[in-house]
């Protein structure tokens, strides 16, 4: 039996290998069709042949599904979708999961990757108190979050169904998404001119082919018109106002009244000293977890409060892990995702797909609270409301979910 196992194990992995030689991307229709022809070398043509079977189909199967998920969720609220940024967040997504390569003996050879932090209970700190780090029975490995989709062992990502009919191949100019909004933030003319404009910025002939980038004019329009309606202003101004312009679009929705509020006063011992910069919207994510980090240590003085980004972005599916003294079960641990917004009353925001699955692990007996800071970065109106148990809340209609299309 097992050595039949390693036998359908072999062939899924030269299976999958050869569709990667042949630019094609290893879906499961594809590795059917290929195993299961008539004149299949892997299979000898036999109908019978099972490659479910094979060990390592649960992680190919994995991998394929989250990766299909993530790119239609990414395309569907991006109006720039870039190639670059898709394929960052997707592998730190992937992460996130713990997935392993589908082919870890073909590794890129020198895969481009970077340190993160990680508060799994498989991780450690080392001596120096910096580095995660992963254990082993025989050593201490450190983590790395991969920033190229090859190294999950299933080629190229441009060659994924779904997007291989925007893109053609990887361009040695792809841009970040980040970049195109830096270009938008400063062009002076008319939207239908600013792709003639990144195609003459760097001397390409298509904003798909040579810079990996696709826009929906539409959706990047309601960016630019954000940005004339402002005024000739600093860029830093423009920046400021133009993030506020955007996170406003989403509605405010009214609301069923089942949180609780944290006034003003109440977190005056717990707000940081350090004010955010207003422009970056990364720093005022940063102000308000920190601030809901202080507000549950001075509120809960016993028990052990972790800030999973204190040292960096660790991608996890909460911010604040507050555990109460004497307690280890998981009944006895709350974990909170910290929401922030410099408005006053936006009661709206994104909640990741990540964070939906964590808060219905184990049918939602998870305590998993969010915590919404309005007001972030104005010591003098900054409030707090808190909705616990979220999951529980959904399920019994008291908290609604929506889409923004």
């Amino acid at each position: 039996m097992e050595s039949e196992k390693r036998a359908l194990d072999s062939i899924l992995q030269k299976s999958v290998s050869h569709l990667i030689a042949q630019n094609r991307f290893p879906t499961l229709e594809n590795l059917q069709a290929l195993i299961l022809s008539p004149e299949s070398k892997f299979s000898n043509g036999s109908s019978n042949f099972d490659f479910t079977e094979a060990a390592s189909f649960k992680t190919l199967l994995e991998i394929n599904q989250k990766t299909s998920i993530f790119i239609c969720s990414f395309m569907a609220c991006r109006p720039i979708l870039s190639l670059l940024s898709l394929e960052a967040e997707l592998c730190s997504f992937l992460f996130s999961y713990g997935i392993a390569p589908f082919q870890p003996k073909q590794r890129l050879s020198n895969p481009e990757e970077i340190d993160i932090d990680d508060d799994a209970g498989t991780t450690e700190k080392n001596e120096q108190g910096s580095d995660p780090v992963e254990c082993t029975s025989q050593t201490l490995v450190p983590r790395r979050r991969p920033c190229n989709f090859e190294h999950f062992g299933l080629g190229s990502l441009v060659r994924h169904p779904l997007l291989c009919d925007i893109f053609v191949a990887q361009s040695p100019i792809a841009l970040s998404e980040e970049q195109v909004l830096m270009h938008l933030n400063s062009f002076p003319g008319s939207i239908d001119m600013f792709e003639f404009f990144l195609l003459k910025h760097y001397g390409a002939t298509s904003v798909t082919k040579d810079l990996n980038v696709s826009l929906d004019l539409n959706g990047v329009n309601q960016h630019y018109q954000a940005l004339r309606q402002i005024g000739e202003e600093s860029r830093k101004k423009l920046l400021v106002a133009n993030d506020l312009m955007v996170e406003r679009s989403m509605p405010y929705i009214s609301s069923t009244g089942i949180s609780k509020s944290v006034s003003n006063l109440e977190l005056s011992a717990s707000i940081p000293e350090r004010m955010p910069k207003p422009w970056d919207l990364k720093d005022v994510g940063r102000w308000g977890e920190n601030l809901v980090y202080e507000y549950l240590k001075n509120m809960n003085p016993k028990a052990t409060v972790i800030w999973m980004n204190k040292d960096g972005e660790t991608k996890a599916p909460y911010d604040v892990k507050l555990m109460l003294a004497g307690e280890n079960s998981l009944r006895q641990t709350r974990f909170v995702e910290v929401k922030t917004t410099r408005f006053k009353d936006k009661n709206v925001f994104e909640l990741s797909y990540n964070e939906f699955m964590f808060m219905g692990d184990q049918g939602g007996r998870i305590n998993y609270d969010i915590y919404r800071v309005y007001n972030a970065g104005d010591a003098s109106n900054v409030y707090i409301e808190i909705v616990e148990n979220v999951f529980e809340k959904v399920k019994n209609h008291m908290v609604r979910l929506c889409l923004a299309v």
